[in-house]
């Protein structure tokens, strides 16, 4: 008796043991998920950033042609492009117009010292824009080297009037990556949608028994192989999905898209054979007349609509959040620039929604009267440059020390600030109603704030003056 008890409690003890190391390996995914929504945050938050030093290089004026847009193909050894422009700046010294000259030569001067840093070009490649850029208050030397976000082979140097920025702008249209599977009696395909490109990745045949008439003994015998025929089938498309969307145990999609004739399309959603880190990606299932590339095609004319409002999808759900906290009062959010710029710089704040064609600047100024520093907000883009001289709403004359981008602050320092950035258009109806109504800059506390607040009274109490 003692051994059959013993025997029992070793296999209720490996049972328990079992289920832990599934718990374990359960948590591990959502946390591997979790991991690839932020870093997929990151990367857009990133594309912005850089959509926005390209915007700005894209309309800036410079001195002559010292424009310097230099594109660095990847793990290309660095000396060599040293020594090509040293060749370039021998060559400047000919420019017959000293001014012109000098600035060229500046300029790749100033692109050797850059890549000083470098012993080879980084794997997605390197850009580097130098030139003296020609400003109402004078001239300043602009400076950016950016590691693009996918690989580029383009070796190219320019000097000219502009900066070429337009090969990088290509680069940056990153769409969603949508995976199909489109599954019917004879085979099944898996393909992936990203923009206007699509891809076949896998497709396979099979010869599935049909339905027949033969009664008697053998009914229940065929009705079986149909059976596991049909089990065997779906057995081998949940292990191509997981070789086709799962990447280093993570996702390689934004959502999966099921197509198919009859009823295989809904066993597969339904299978616990599927994958559970591509269940929550399902984003829908859409009936087809064909199987193969011409159902491919078919389900991705059906679910465009889908793909299209899903990025849309996700910014109503948070301004919904917004819009119901406004609601019930509960002294979770902050909104309008001043206010919610406030509460960041204190870290109260732990996510911020922002509009992404909010126009406004970050000024840090200087009263030419007393000498006090002071941070103000203006609406609109370029007004000043460093060193502008304006008179704020109390009569003081301020002079500008440094001026930014309001929405390219948030995102190169949203991480040091700790709070989670969420960028989203004003394309939806509550998109648009939350840019007008609330001005396209809000934030929700880390805790329930008072409802007369803690925060110090603003210098700006009007949104709808120059100067907040």
């Amino acid at each position: 008796m003692k051994f059959i008890k013993s025997e029992f409690t070793n296999k209720i003890s490996a049972f328990q043991k079992s289920i832990q190391k599934l718990q374990i390996e359960e948590d591990q995914q959502i946390i591997k998920m979790n991991q690839a929504q932020n870093s997929e945050k990151e990367l857009e938050i990133e594309q912005f950033r850089l959509q926005k030093i390209l915007k700005s290089l894209g309309k800036q004026k410079v001195i002559g042609t010292s424009a310097i847009s230099l594109y660095i193909p990847p793990m290309k050894i660095i000396s060599e492009i040293t020594n090509r422009l040293n060749s370039q700046y021998s060559e400047a010294s000919s420019i017959q117009d000293k001014v012109n000259r000098t600035a060229v030569q500046d300029s790749i001067q100033g692109v050797i010292l850059r890549l000083k840093k470098y012993n080879k070009a980084p794997e997605t490649g390197l850009v580097v824009f130098q030139g003296l850029g020609e400003f109402e208050k004078g001239q300043k030397k602009i400076s950016y080297i950016i590691e693009p976000l996918r690989p580029s082979q383009l070796s190219q140097f320019y000097c000219d009037s502009y900066f070429h920025v337009e090969q990088l702008a290509q680069q940056l249209k990153l769409e969603p990556v949508y995976g199909f599977i489109i599954m019917d009696g004879n085979g099944a395909l898996f393909g992936k949608v990203q923009g206007t490109s699509k891809e076949i990745i896998k497709q396979f045949n099979v010869d599935l028994p049909k339905k027949h008439n033969k009664g008697g003994q053998s009914s229940l015998r065929f009705s079986r192989l149909r059976y596991w025929a049909r089990h065997n089938y779906l057995v081998k498309v949940s292990e191509f999905v997981k070789i086709c969307f799962i990447q280093n145990e993570q996702p390689n999609i934004k959502g999966l898209v099921l197509g198919g004739i009859a009823d295989f399309k809904n066993k597969l959603a339904e299978s616990p054979l599927l994958d559970k880190r591509l269940q929550p990606l399902i984003i829908s299932t859409v009936d087809v007349n064909y199987g193969g590339e011409n159902g491919f095609n078919q389900a991705i004319k059906y679910s465009s609509e889908t793909l299209q409002s899903q990025k849309l999808l996700r910014e109503k759900e948070l301004v919904s959040k917004f819009f119901l906290s406004i609601d019930f009062d509960d002294g979770m959010i902050v909104y309008g620039i001043t206010d919610t710029m406030k509460a960041i710089e204190q870290q109260l704040i732990k996510q911020v929604i922002c509009i992404q064609s909010l126009e406004y600047s970050i000024l840090e100024c200087i009263s030419k009267q007393n000498g006090i520093k002071t941070i103000k907000y203006v609406k609109g883009l370029d007004q000043y440059t460093q060193g502008s001289i304006f008179e704020d709403n109390k009569g003081e004359q301020q002079i500008v020390i440094s001026c930014n981008d309001l929405v390219q602050y948030l995102a190169e320092n949203y991480k040091e600030k700790g709070f989670d950035f969420q960028l989203i258009s004003d394309s939806s109806v509550e998109g648009h109603q939350f840019f007008k109504g609330f001005g396209g800059l809000a934030g929700f506390y880390r805790f329930k704030m008072p409802k007369d607040g803690n925060l110090d009274q603003e210098e700006w109490v009007s949104e709808n003056d120059e100067f907040i």
